[in-house]
């Protein structure tokens, strides 16, 4: 006899061009409806397949089909509609919780605006040693609090830096959401309050 795990791969196998295109469209228009264009359907579907498969790991984590679910390619498909409707709930739900962006105004200086932003090309020595040293600082602070996974995500958002757009490069967008939560520890270490 089949286990569930062995009939979730050869379902997911079977899954033809077709379906996995209807499967992304259906999380494209979601997640457009929910106003979340951060995230693609293309990434969404592969996060269903992962929570999926990591489902039959064992612990609690991960989404556990039921024997009805994976009977054949059309329930299955119809499985992971909800496994995707689940998801894009979620993001929903954090979207709601997180505080809005206020972008900085405009300043005005001597009659004329500028836009605010750090350019360091314009900056004394002083001002230049000042930030590397903030910046050095705040990375090992960072780096303390790490773990191992994602030290490789650390040192590409390093080599970035003053940038705040941390490139994945393969990584799990999650492990993004992670990393931020602990670069805000240690600015908070730091004595840098973020609003």
């Amino acid at each position: 006899m089949q286990t569930p795990q062995d009939r979730c791969f050869e379902l997911i196998i079977q899954m033809d061009d077709q379906i996995k295109r209807q499967l992304r469209e259906f999380a494209d228009s979601h997640l457009a409806q929910r106003g979340l264009w951060g995230t693609t359907g293309r990434d969404l579907v592969q996060d269903a397949l992962l929570a999926i498969l990591s489902g039959f790991q064992p612990g609690p984590h991960g989404r556990h089909p039921r024997a009805e679910d994976l009977a054949d390619g059309p329930v299955f498909a119809n499985y992971m509609r909800g496994v995707l409707w689940s998801l894009i709930e979620a993001e929903a739900r954090k979207r709601k919780l997180r505080p809005p962006h206020e972008p900085l105004l405009a300043e005005n200086r001597e009659g004329q605006e500028c836009e605010p932003w750090l350019d360091l090309k314009t900056a004394s020595p002083a001002d230049e040693a000042l930030f590397v040293d903030l910046k050095n600082e705040f990375f090992r602070r960072l780096r303390a609090h790490c773990p191992d996974y994602l030290m490789p995500l650390v040192a590409r958002w390093e080599a970035v830096f003053p940038d705040d757009r941390i490139p994945l490069n393969g990584a799990h967008r999650r492990h993004r959401a992670k990393l931020l939560n602990l670069a805000r520890t240690a600015l908070k270490e730091m004595g840098i309050a973020l609003r």
